[in-house]
């Protein structure tokens, strides 16, 4: 079996802190305020390169606020939050006790660097969403065969669709 080789590396940094929140689509996002206002250190770990999550792709529901709104007020009050450390690019890979192992890769000068580091939190929050399972048919996982909420992002983040023609299956 093949072992990502970051797995093997000891981590460059251990991070102290008294919550880890693990997500940070607008769950994760809250819970990382509320740990904050209560008074501790918050790393708030996202696999994207983002906050937000999926929620903008779902929409509003009655009277509720845009997703993008909220997104953007959590997002702030989170800037401007000096107890809350955020890691972008960071995929959580392993949670032993309280001591949660992240792989994160930034861009530097158009190059990926990845490092793994290790939080040390007094608790964890895990506000990971949900995955989307592709309907089962022949070669569903052939390159270009995506879900609607990666189809979702790759038309927000690239303002185009890929291919010629789409082929549309939602669960509803």
């Amino acid at each position: 079996a093949f072992e990502a080789p970051w797995r093997m590396l000891p981590p460059a940094r251990t991070i102290e802190a008294d919550t880890a929140v693990v997500g940070g689509g607008m769950a994760g996002m809250s819970a990382a305020l509320a740990a904050a206002d209560a008074g501790g250190r918050v790393v708030l770990v996202e696999r994207s390169a983002m906050l937000g999550g999926d929620a903008a792709f779902f929409g509003a529901a009655g009277d509720e606020e845009q997703p993008e709104t909220v997104i953007e007020d959590l997002a702030a009050r989170i800037k401007a939050t000096p107890s809350i450390t955020v890691l972008l690019g960071a995929d959580a890979e392993r949670l032993t006790g309280t001591r949660l192992r992240v792989h994160q890769v930034d861009v530097k000068d158009g190059r990926p660097l990845g490092r793994v580091l290790e939080i040390d939190g007094k608790r964890i929050v895990l506000a990971t969403g949900a995955s989307e399972r592709l309907p089962i048919f022949p070669g569903n996982r052939l390159p270009g065969v995506v879900g609607a909420v990666a189809a979702f992002h790759r038309a927000e983040k690239y303002g185009v669709w890929r291919g010629q023609n789409a082929i549309f299956s939602t669960p509803h």
